[in-house]
């Protein structure tokens, strides 16, 4: 396997932030600080959400930006 192939491999599934750590453990899509800005929230205020609210975050960003589920299949 190339060396470029292992070090995007391993980039991807290094999360980045705390919610992404909790998100991905949940089974929900993670988003950045930033994704999260554009729909109102911070990574703080979501640490705190039920899975349920959290699925709700992403349905919100996705309703906005549509072809950000589709690259993440």
């Amino acid at each position: 396997v190339p060396e470029e192939s292992i070090r995007l491999m391993a980039e991807y599934f290094t999360p980045r932030t705390d919610l992404e750590m909790g998100v991905r453990a949940g089974g929900v899509q993670p988003l950045t600080a930033e994704q999260l800005a554009e729909v109102g929230e911070t990574p703080e205020s979501v640490a705190r959400m039920s899975e349920a609210a959290l699925g709700d975050v992403v349905a919100r960003y996705v309703a906005r930006n549509p072809d950000w589920a589709e690259r993440r299949r």
